[in-house]
């Protein structure tokens, strides 16, 4: 059975990841591991073990899969392509060339500030095109699935994120430097960091991407404190679970919002009687990160042509301003994939790095992805580690950028990864090439 085979895996992984050296921990290949798991050996597992009947309730849609042979060798192939990028020496010695010079801790507060500021510009003006932030905040969910549509401003809504990396810049004066002497200013403006960034993720209905922001804060306190396993963390494991399995009810309870407090609490109540199955938990949550199994399914099953890696062009054409510049940005991987499994384009299915890797060049599509994508990890990695006890602020973005780098994995399609991340890559060649000087030898 194949789901032998995954369990295998799995118990490899797990085994890997307790008897491996490491210089931080977390590392960028820890993030990796707990990742690829959620994606590919415990759906799986799942999904041909048929656990419970868990290959109906992990199903999609109008999909049936078909867990055939191919998949299951795409996933190891994809997997050890990873590791051997990761352990390329080259990554290592491209990493050890490039030099940070940091400006002073001050010019890193007002980098801070500035985001801040654009983030306030940018929620105020992509809210005007629905009425206002309440008006945005009401329709969030209606936004999110295109029943309303954008107006002019609609671009805005790439800078509403900058609070996330304002609040990361913000953490160090706040709860690591005791006697900072404008202490109370900078935690009030953390705070207001974190509401806008509430505000912000609540507007486009994203919950990844506020656990995403939660789950770097407990990294960053890992990283400082030493502690992987700290309260935090499992505060914010509990919560992320909870947010995986209500999340929809609470974007959708907003519409009520027009009503107060009491209105919101009772389209959640509603919401969730409406959305009550016989589905535990558990299967709730796994649903969640089934789809990249699903998908490098379909990329074995179905008919089409190689996309010979034009979805990267795809990716970066599709920022610019389609309303302005009249142009029409061509399908990406996402809409064959979400057509593919699902027999509709009305949402997306995104297809996970190594069904873009099949999809694009078949098997030697997968290889060079996976390679390149461990690669890159080493290098990013290699990068912050040797200034991370040199400049107080590389410590906070170790995390994102890992997270950055990590959201490739369940992305897989260029524009839907660029187009979520780009106020972080964004904010952080300002830090790289603005507020510090950054250079190779």
């Amino acid at each position: 059975m194949l789901s032998h085979a995954y369990f295998g895996l799995i118990l490899f992984i797990i085994f890997i990841e307790f008897h491996r050296k490491r210089k931080l921990n977390p590392d960028f290949l820890t993030l990796f591991h707990i990742v690829f798991l959620l994606l590919y050996p415990i759906p799986g597992l799942f999904l041909d073990a048929d656990i419970g009947n868990s290959r109906v309730e992990l199903n999609m849609t109008t999909w049936d899969y078909k867990g055939s042979v191919k998949t299951l060798v795409a996933v190891f192939i994809g997997y050890f392509s990873v590791i051997l990028g990761f352990y390329s020496k080259s990554a290592e010695n491209n990493g050890r060339s490039v030099i940070i010079k940091s400006r002073s801790n001050n010019s890193v507060v007002t980098y801070a500030l500035i985001l801040l500021v654009i983030s306030f510009l940018s929620i105020y003006l992509y809210s005007l095109q629905f009425g206002g932030v309440l008006n945005a905040l009401t329709n969030a969910t209606y936004i999110r699935s295109n029943l309303i549509d954008s107006g002019p401003y609609v671009f805005f809504k790439h800078f509403m994120f900058y609070s996330l990396m304002s609040s990361y810049l913000l953490i160090e004066s706040v709860f690591f430097t005791p006697k900072h002497r404008y202490k109370v200013i900078l935690t009030t403006v953390f705070i207001l960091s974190f509401i806008m960034t509430f505000i912000a993720t609540s507007i486009t209905a994203g919950r990844a991407l506020f656990i995403y922001y939660l789950v770097v804060f407990c990294l960053i306190y890992a990283l400082k404190t030493k502690q992987f396993l700290s309260l935090p963390l499992i505060i914010i494991m509990c919560f992320s679970g909870a947010f995986i399995l209500f999340g929809k009810q609470f974007f959708w309870s907003l519409s009520g919002l027009n009503d107060g407090l009491e209105g919101v609490v009772r389209t959640f109540n509603e919401s969730s009687a409406n959305n009550e199955s016989s589905s535990s938990s558990i299967y709730k949550i796994l649903a969640n990160f089934a789809y990249p199994i699903h998908s490098l399914d379909a990329a074995f099953t179905n008919n089409y042509e190689m996309r010979l890696f034009i979805d990267l062009i795809y990716g970066i054409v599709s920022f610019l301003p389609e309303r302005i510049l009249n142009i029409a940005v061509p399908d990406t991987i996402s809409y064959f994939n979400t057509n593919y499994i699902a027999g509709t384009t009305d949402y997306e299915i995104p297809v996970a790095f190594l069904a873009f890797g099949i999809y694009s060049l078949s098997w030697p599509g997968l290889v060079v992805v996976a390679f390149l994508y461990g690669w890159v990890g080493r290098y990013l990695e290699t990068v912050l580690y040797q200034h991370i006890y040199k400049i107080n602020w590389v410590i906070l973005i170790y995390p994102l950028t890992a997270i950055i780098w990590i959201d490739f994995q369940p992305a897989g399609d260029p524009r839907v990864f660029l187009m979520n991340n780009f106020w972080a890559y964004t904010s952080i060649f300002g830090l790289l090439f603005v507020v510090s000087k950054t250079s190779t030898v």
